[in-house]
This record gives structure tokens, C-alpha cells and sequence, in this order.
């Protein structure tokens, strides 16, 4: 007996095709979720799925952002194409930090923020970063100087002055992510900046940069006045 085709291949084949010649471009949200369903659930119908997803949680960044055991919690979902879901940010993310590796040129303040993002995006927690760099803005170091609270002041100024010392650094870059998803800097943030400016300069090293993260978007300390 021969095998009958699934009602949904000629649809499936026509999304990968339309991948395949042009990437995702004009495809629609509910179309990219179905399209990646289509990897973990071989025998349904993953338009309906797509459509749920995006009614429960209401945006493409959302489905991903939200916690696995949401998403498998969805009627038809499970945790095999939650965990589908989750990789796919992820895997991004990592893409991302991997393109931009040490040796990476970052004077320039947009550089710069292309260079953090995709290291603090996902962090839910505030993290605080610093680039080391050498005197042709090289990139010889990415380190954490804290999570969770970046609030200590000096306990961060002084991981910062440490860290460009180990790293035998001439400039730096600061940088951290607000998890509320806003960019604008606080008054905390400027005069974190001011202290970590005036102690790196101590030890002759200049700080070039405060990048300050948040949702999809990023803000230069130093293109917003600042830092001199």
C-alpha cells in the first residue's frame, strides 16, 4: 500500500522553500513559528499552534521570551517544541557574541553597543560588563564585574581597575543591561561612570564608553554628553 501524503506537506514544503530562496523575508510572525514547529511536530497542524502561541503571549519576541513551562502549557505545545522555542534566542544570542570574539575593533560608541547586546539581552538580571582594550581599541578582554546588583559603587570601581590591570589594558569599554528593558541611563549609572572614569585614569587607562542596555535597544553614555 502506498503511503498518503500528509495534508499539511504541500504547505510545509512551500515555507521552506520560500526560506530557502529568500530567508524570512515577508514572512509574517504566525509564519515563522509555524515554520519551526514543523520540526517538532511532523504530523499536525502547525498554523493553528502559531496562532496560539501568539495569542497567549502576543508578539514573535514574546512566544520567545517567555519561560519554557508557559509555553509548553499551550493547547497542542508540549515541552519538546517549548524547548524548540527556547533555542532559538539562545543560539542567537551565542551567534552574536561568537561574530564579535576578542580581536574585534569596538572604538566606535555603535560598535561598541552591537558588541554587548547580544552578551546582555537575555540576562535577566542586571549585569555589569567591561571590554579591555588595547591602544588601537582592540579587543583583549571581556570579563563580568557583577550580576544581580550594581548598585556597590566601589565594589564595582575597584573589579574595574583590577580587571584593566590583569588584561595590561590602555581603554575600556562599561557596559550593562537594565531587565526592565529601558535603555535611558539613571543618575546611578552617570556617576558609576564618572567613578570608573576617574579611576581608570589613575592607572592611565582611559574609559571610552558606558553602554547601557535595555530591550532591543542601547544607549552610549558618551553620545548622550555624559563622558568627555
Amino acid at each position: 500500500m502506498s503511503q498518503q501524503a500528509h495534508p499539511h506537506s504541500g504547505h510545509r514544503e512551500r515555507l521552506r522553500k520560500r526560506f530557502t530562496s529568500a530567508g524570512l523575508n515577508g514572512f509574517q510572525p504566525h509564519e515563522i513559528l509555524e515554520l519551526l514547529l514543523c520540526y517538532s511536530i511532523p504530523r499536525k497542524d502547525t498554523n493553528e499552534l502559531a496562532h496560539r502561541l501568539l495569542e497567549r503571549f502576543g508578539s514573535l519576541s514574546a512566544v520567545f521570551d517567555a519561560p519554557a513551562e508557559q509555553i509548553a502549557r499551550v493547547d497542542g505545545i508540549g515541552m519538546h517544541s517549548a524547548l524548540l522555542i527556547k533555542l532559538i534566542p539562545a543560539v542567537s544570542s551565542e551567534y552574536l557574541a561568537d561574530k564579535y570574539s576578542e580581536g574585534t575593533i569596538l572604538g566606535e560608541s555603535k560598535v561598541a553597543g552591537n558588541f554587548f547586546m547580544p552578551r546582555l539581552i537575555s540576562q535577566s538580571v542586571e549585569t555589569m560588563v567591561i571590554a579591555l582594550l588595547d591602544n588601537k581599541n582592540k579587543l583583549l578582554k571581556y570579563e563580568t564585574l557583577a550580576t544581580g546588583s550594581v548598585t556597590q559603587v566601589p565594589v564595582l570601581v575597584r573589579s574595574a581597575v583590577e580587571a584593566a590591570l590583569h588584561a595590561n589594558a590602555s581603554r575600556a569599554l562599561l557596559a550593562h543591561n537594565h531587565p526592565s528593558g529601558i535603555a535611558i541611563p539613571s543618575d546611578e549609572d552617570i556617576e558609576l561612570t564618572h567613578n570608573v572614569y576617574s579611576a581608570l585614569s589613575l592607572i592611565d587607562v582611559a574609559l571610552l564608553d558606558h553602554i547601557v542596555v535595555g530591550g532591543n535597544d542601547f544607549i552610549s553614555l558618551k553620545e548622550s554628553g555624559y563622558l568627555h
